[in-house]
């Protein structure tokens, strides 16, 4: 099983949708002065600076915090939470911010001593959607894919795919702040956007880690690959487990992917890089990195363990 003490922490927030047609948004972080909480841990909290949602929109605001190690995890702590205008914007006692009416509010959540502001503005939203598309891997090992459309408003939907198994999501992408959330079916996501990456992890109805990794799919084809990963005594995360491993390639040789151990006892690992014709080439959080091969549609190759080296294979037709 995998145990690791957190350490000095950093959060960001994801926001997850609510019920009747809620839909969430990401933060832009502002921290306030670590605090010790009950379990020995240092929560820094963060909130989003600004929150956009459009009327009747919903929004759960859960903190996101990244370990000193680079991976992440959803972190679930007593806040509370209070709306200077509510009717404008309602919060919940579980942190569901709810657009009333079109104007601004005050959302105020403390946690643990520590405090932070959302500035909220309710608008009407618009339609003109970026597509992205990519793997997911979650503990089993199981592994699927997703697509993922941002609209010019930030509203965020998509699928995911697990085999003859499909779940909807539904969510916000915060531009300053380059993070997306989205959530459905007892799934619920949070990452970041960069270099036409979306990487990040999620929570499965079962509480279990998972990862995900989606390229910009606008101008470039997506080729998706899902498998496993194992090794002799070590996975990327240091266990002696197995698990899931999945990839996303665009045509124009960007690469990303993601791990997770198959017991689900640890956070996934994500990776990204270059797929330059048959030869890849990647650099992961907590400090690994793989190398490998594409050929005849299955990527496969090692990895830097904690102890050693694993290895790693994925079909293109593994995903669906």
């Amino acid at each position: 099983m995998y145990r690791r003490r957190l350490g000095a922490l950093t959060a960001a927030v994801i926001l997850s949708a609510g019920c009747n047609n809620s839909t969430p948004i990401a933060p832009s972080a502002v921290t306030t002065t670590p605090t010790t909480t009950s379990s020995a841990t240092v929560l820094v909290l963060a909130v989003p600076a600004t929150l956009s949602l459009g009327v009747g929109d919903s929004t759960q605001i859960k903190p996101l915090v990244t370990m000193r190690d680079g991976t992440t995890q959803i972190f679930t702590d007593a806040a509370t939470w209070h709306s200077s205008n509510t009717a404008v914007a309602t919060v919940t006692d579980s942190g569901i911010v709810s657009g009333v009416s079109a104007g601004q509010s005050t959302i105020t959540v403390g946690a643990s001593g520590a405090t932070g502001t959302v500035a909220v503005t309710v608008t009407l939203l618009s339609v003109d959607p970026q597509t992205f598309l990519g793997t997911l891997a979650a503990p089993g090992p199981v592994a699927g894919s997703l697509a993922l459309a941002i609209t010019s408003s930030s509203r965020t939907t998509g699928t995911l795919y697990f085999g003859q198994h499909t779940v909807g999501v539904l969510g916000r992408f915060d531009a300053p702040s380059n993070i997306v959330n989205v959530s459905g079916g007892g799934y619920v996501f949070a990452g970041t956007l960069a270099g036409g990456m979306l990487t990040g992890a999620f929570t499965s109805p079962g509480n279990s880690n998972g990862g995900f990794t989606a390229l910009d799919s606008s101008h470039n084809a997506v080729t998706t690959f899902c498998g496993s990963y194992g090794g002799s005594g070590s996975t990327p995360l240091g266990n002696p487990e197995a698990g899931a491993w999945s990839l996303s390639v665009s045509i124009d040789g960007k690469a990303a992917a993601e791990s997770v151990p198959g017991d689900g006892s640890g956070p996934p690992l994500i990776f990204t890089g270059r797929a330059d014709g048959a030869s890849l080439t990647l650099n992961g959080t907590a400090g690994r990195s793989a190398t490998g091969a594409i050929q005849s549609g299955t990527a496969t190759g090692t990895f830097q363990a904690s102890f050693g080296s694993g290895t790693f294979t994925a079909s293109s037709t593994g995903c669906h």
